[in-house]
């Protein structure tokens, strides 16, 4: 529908472009109000629409949080107790397993995945809370050691799903400061989603690549699968928000690690059109530390 009044007009939808509905009362407004003002005033009239809208989409964000902070409160005390005793028993298994023994690495695997757990429902419940982690627990990484560590988790998975996976990672790729365990839940998050999206392609690959551009470290991570509707890409980094069916996905995965990589002071973004499968970017800024870093490490 078209409202006009002189060289003015306003096309007004039923749905905004983010989703958001617009009432049949908004719409008759709008008509009073191009009747009624002048250009330069219907203008600032529009601007202040568009502001209230903005807000509203900002409040049922809110109020998603807080649905997942009650989530996460629930998650973080019925999965501590038993992750706990999980723990305990690997690590009584290791206290009487020789080192030299074959069964011990694997123990040593499953200590450190369990510890990441806690970790992750501690992560989250701040996520939830909109905290400001302040560093805790940063230190300087190779994310070419973390994608190695992740993909070897998946390697089961990926092999039974006869799933290609292209490494091209730019050589002497300096160290990042970061948060280890959530760097390697968003790759974690990324590359399951991937592996997922390719269940039903004929074609089935993930291209990873990473390279320095300039003060950031990009990890892009793209597949073969079916690929994103336009409509609905930019939902996708939105809390509860899942392709997957019903059962199957939380719908929370890449709205942490958005979250995740903007706490570290970067940048994540999808770009996808249907039947070109997805491709995800991560920047990381490289820190004054991760410079001096790989300095000292080139002079040797």
């Amino acid at each position: 529908m078209v409202v006009s009044r002189g060289d003015c007009s306003i096309r007004a939808f039923k749905y905004a472009p983010s989703g958001l509905e617009i009432s049949d009362d908004l719409i008759a407004r709008t008509k009073e109000t191009v009747n009624a003002l002048s250009k330069e005033e219907l203008m600032k009239e529009l601007q202040n629409t568009v502001k209230q809208l903005d807000f509203s989409k900002k409040m049922i964000h809110l109020e998603k949080m807080s649905a997942v902070g009650l989530l996460t409160a629930g998650i973080a005390h019925e999965l501590n107790n038993p992750m706990m005793g999980i723990l305990n028993y690997v690590q009584y298994c290791m206290e009487h397993t020789p080192r030299e023994d074959k069964r011990y690495p694997v123990m040593k695997d499953a200590e450190r995945e369990i510890l990441r757990c806690n970790s992750l429902v501690s992560d989250l419940v701040s996520y939830s809370r909109m905290e400001d982690t302040e560093e805790k627990g940063y230190q300087l990484e190779n994310c070419s050691i973390l994608l190695e560590q992740t993909l070897s988790l998946l390697s089961y998975r990926l092999t039974e799903s006869n799933i290609q996976v292209r490494q091209h990672l730019a050589p002497g790729l300096p160290p990042v400061l970061m948060n280890p365990n959530q760097i390697k839940q968003v790759f974690l998050n990324i590359l399951s989603n991937a592996a997922d999206a390719l269940k039903p392609c004929k074609t089935k690959w993930i291209d990873i690549r990473a390279l320095r551009d300039g003060r950031f470290l990009k990890i892009v991570i793209s597949d073969s699968g079916p690929g994103i509707l336009p409509e609905i890409l930019h939902k996708i980094f939105e809390p509860f928000f899942t392709m997957k069916p019903t059962g199957k996905g939380t719908g929370l995965g890449l709205s942490i690690s958005q979250n995740i990589i903007k706490m570290h002071g970067g940048n994540l973004e999808c770009r996808s059109s249907p039947g070109k499968g997805a491709s995800f970017e991560i920047s990381l800024p490289l820190s004054a530390k991760g410079k001096s870093h790989e300095k000292k490490n080139t002079g040797h």
